[in-house]
């Protein structure tokens, strides 16, 4: 008989204790897919709004009530997590497994709530938002070589001073001589030698031959013509400093200044039209030997390079090899001159 009872009792207490010693149900991952949905403390459109999240957060739903997906969620500044409803038409599962179904315990309408509309429900099978494009950066093909050509247009001014011995002592005469020069460019460049954070270190080395041109003697009030031909050629070394500015059209832009050594010898035919100018008519060569300073831009686009560019001599000095009868001639340290560049090249 004892035995019973003890039986009845174990038994008595098993059925009370068992349901609280049953694991929960699992519960389920699920995204939000519209751009914010409303958290609210009961399931339904009339429930006070506690919190909000936006497309593509995660939440974990431990049970289903109706329409309403009961969500535990931590808002901000907040140390605990709290509990809310949100609508099953603004998440999407991310698991197969379904939350648990519950029968929603009947709740009062709030005196002073205002309802809150629901954001529309999505479209069946709508595709995730791609994420935002990241920002263009500095031109992948621009740390590259390029070669190629163009043309020129040089204007060099140069300062003579001739020194003659009269039978009353020594005269002095001063004339600026113009070399005017067109002709043709080559080049090539190792681009982004160096980085120096948005700016790129090239290095270039370019070759220049004048072919059409000629030269006047700088006189007040008129030039006199002392040459109608004559040729150059020079050859330079620049370090450039550019600033490749990124862009995501496919044509990219990159502004830059340059300077370095150049070296000129610069030939006329000597065709002098005024008596006094007679010494002229065999020619003359001049070696010069400057540091000029060049602004401009380089044009990237489907592997080409279109280059503009200005230069101007900021240093130079120059020999000759004129000899005018019964005179001395040297030079002053006025030389300069500026040059217009066009060039075409092919990136590497």
């Amino acid at each position: 008989m004892i035995s019973k009872k003890i039986i009845m009792a174990i038994l008595a207490v098993s059925i009370f204790i068992l349901p609280w010693g049953m694991a929960a149900p699992p519960a389920v991952r699920i995204r939000v897919i519209v751009a914010v949905v409303n958290i609210r403390a009961q399931a339904s459109l009339t429930g006070e709004i506690i919190g909000q999240a936006i497309n593509g957060t995660i939440l974990e739903a431990d049970s289903q009530q109706g329409e309403w997906y009961r969500v535990k969620f931590v808002p901000k500044n907040a140390a605990a997590p709290l509990t809310g409803f949100v609508n099953v038409a603004a998440v999407q599962l991310v698991q197969s497994q379904p939350a648990p179904v519950v029968k929603p315990a009947p709740t009062a309408k709030p005196a002073v709530s205002q309802p809150q509309p629901e954001p529309p429900a999505p479209q069946p099978q709508s595709q995730p938002v791609p994420p935002p494009p990241a920002p263009a950066g500095a031109p992948s093909a621009y740390g590259s070589w390029v070669v190629g050509g163009g043309a020129s247009i040089m204007t060099y001014w140069t300062s003579w001073e001739y020194s003659v011995l009269e039978s009353y002592g020594r005269t002095y005469y001063h004339r600026w001589h113009i070399f005017s020069r067109t002709g043709l460019t080559g080049f090539v460049e190792k681009r982004q030698l160096l980085k120096l954070g948005p700016l790129a270190l090239n290095l270039k080395g370019e070759f220049h031959l004048g072919l059409l041109g000629g030269t006047d003697e700088d006189t007040t009030p008129t030039r006199t013509h002392l040459s109608d031909g004559g040729s150059m050629f020079g050859f330079d070394v620049l370090l450039k400093v550019a600033y490749p500015i990124p862009s995501g059209s496919g044509i990219s832009v990159a502004p830059y200044f340059a300077a370095g050594p150049q070296y000129m010898i610069i030939s006329s035919n000597g065709v002098g039209s005024e008596s006094d100018d007679s010494g002229y008519a065999k020619g003359w060569t001049e070696n010069v030997f400057a540091i000029p300073l060049c602004f401009g831009a380089d044009v990237d686009f489907k592997g080409l390079t279109l280059g503009l560019e200005y230069r101007h001599i900021i240093i130079a000095g120059a020999s000759t090899d004129m000899e005018l009868s019964g005179y001395e001639t040297w030079f002053y340290t006025g030389q300069t001159g500026g040059v217009f560049h066009i060039n075409l090249g092919i990136r590497f």
